[in-house]
């Protein structure tokens, strides 16, 4: 499995993401500019009076783009995102508290001081949370984690799996050392497509056949039984005649499942879908490195050793390139430098012989400024090469 197919419980559409590459993005990702953005949405709304519904909807096209999950969950976690963001900012910027500010806007004279004021409210009365914060939060948690499998020398899947159950326990005994509840929102639910909450939904029409079918079987009376195990074979009483359907019908219901994933997942939270992905990463043996150069993480590749990534820089060239010209460069400079070497020992056991004192001194000097030349630029090593090349040649002091 390359990839992750969720659903939200109030969204009736599935989405889809690569894994590693989306966990990468979402790391990586800048909110900057959404926050410059609602700073400039607050100043308008100061001198408007009222928040204005266009920008908003624009801000939130913004950041749903950084992960799956927000997108997804826009109109139910998120849908007071920028609202969020601009109260986030005011008591950063002006050394403010949730309770200063609702003070601040317990009388409200305007649309704008409203707004604020009942989202103040929520906080207060533990009705909401800031879901800005939130995102932030998910981020610096996404690489936190990472960081703790993957950063230094590169390592196999069953250590950065151990590394990955050390940072969840971690977490697991903080929160109950803290008294915080392991909820519902920690864990990730695995349906197929056709018994998920919303399924009726998603396969609207195969389930209105369905429903035309069993219509007359179905039995309504009796109460609801208190016991989930019960409840869960109640519709099962009212089809214990269901036939199937025939090869037209089952042929219409095979199509409706074309490009539908087999396994669908329901994500308590964000916090649980990145540790999901994470999991599902090196259940896959997707691994990560952290560049040597830019201290980015890359996706390892089994045929590369080396800790560069493949990304292309401001230069043209990737740091995996870069990395590899250097090491040419000093391979070759290696090289050179021992022939330098070689050629100058030779040189000494036939001074007063074949050169003279003055003559070595002369080519000594000659050397080391084509060296120098070679730094400025203003010479090639293919010209240091040529030179000892001659040097041998006119004193007969060929290579061994």
């Amino acid at each position: 499995m390359k990839s992750i197919s969720f659903i939200t419980k109030n969204n009736n559409k599935i989405y889809s993401f690569e894994m590693l590459k989306t966990l990468l993005y979402f790391i990586e990702y800048d909110f900057s500019y959404f926050k410059e953005q609602c700073r400039e949405l607050l100043k308008d709304a100061k001198k408007s009076h009222y928040i204005s519904e266009k920008k908003t909807h624009a801000l939130i096209s913004i950041i749903s783009k950084s992960h799956p999950f927000i997108e997804a969950s826009i109109n139910e976690i998120y849908n007071n995102i920028v609202t969020d963001c601009i109260i986030d900012d005011i008591c950063l910027t002006e050394g403010r508290t949730i309770e200063d500010l609702w003070l601040r806007y317990i009388s409200p004279k305007n649309a704008f001081e409203k707004a604020l004021f009942s989202r103040l409210s929520e906080y207060r009365t533990n009705k909401a949370v800031n879901q800005w914060q939130g995102i932030v939060k998910a981020q610096e948690y996404a690489i936190a984690k990472v960081a703790f499998i993957f950063n230094g020398e590169a390592c196999s899947v069953p250590e950065a799996n151990a590394r990955c159950k050390y940072f969840d326990l971690a977490n697991t005994v903080a929160s109950k050392e803290m008294g915080i509840s392991s909820s519902e929102s920690s864990f990730v639910k695995k349906y197929s497509v056709s018994n998920m909450p919303n399924s009726v939904f998603i396969l609207n029409k195969p389930a209105k056949d369905i429903y035309k079918r069993i219509e007359h079987m179905l039995d309504y009376s009796g109460a609801e039984d208190t016991a989930a195990e019960c409840n869960a074979f109640k519709a099962f009483d009212s089809l214990k005649g269901l036939a199937r359907p025939d090869e037209k019908e089952m042929f219409s219901f095979i199509e409706s499942l074309k490009n539908l994933p087999d396994d669908i997942y329901l994500p308590g939270s964000f916090k649980a879908l990145i540790d999901f992905e994470i999991e599902k990463m090196l259940e896959n043996g997707l691994m990560l490195l952290q560049c040597k150069k830019c201290n980015r993480y890359f996706k390892k590749d089994e045929n590369y050793s080396e800790r560069y990534c493949y990304r292309v820089k401001s230069t043209g060239k990737s740091c995996r390139e870069e990395f590899e010209l250097e090491n040419f460069k000093n391979s070759e400079e290696n090289i050179i430098a021992e022939k330098c070497e070689k050629v100058s020992q030779k040189l000494i056991k036939i001074i007063d012989k074949d050169i003279s004192k003055s003559e070595f001194q002369e080519w000594s000097e000659y050397l080391n400024k084509l060296k120098s030349n070679i730094q400025a630029g203003n010479s090639t090593h293919d010209d240091l090469k040529g030179f000892l090349e001659h040097t041998e040649k006119m004193y007969g002091i060929f290579p061994e």
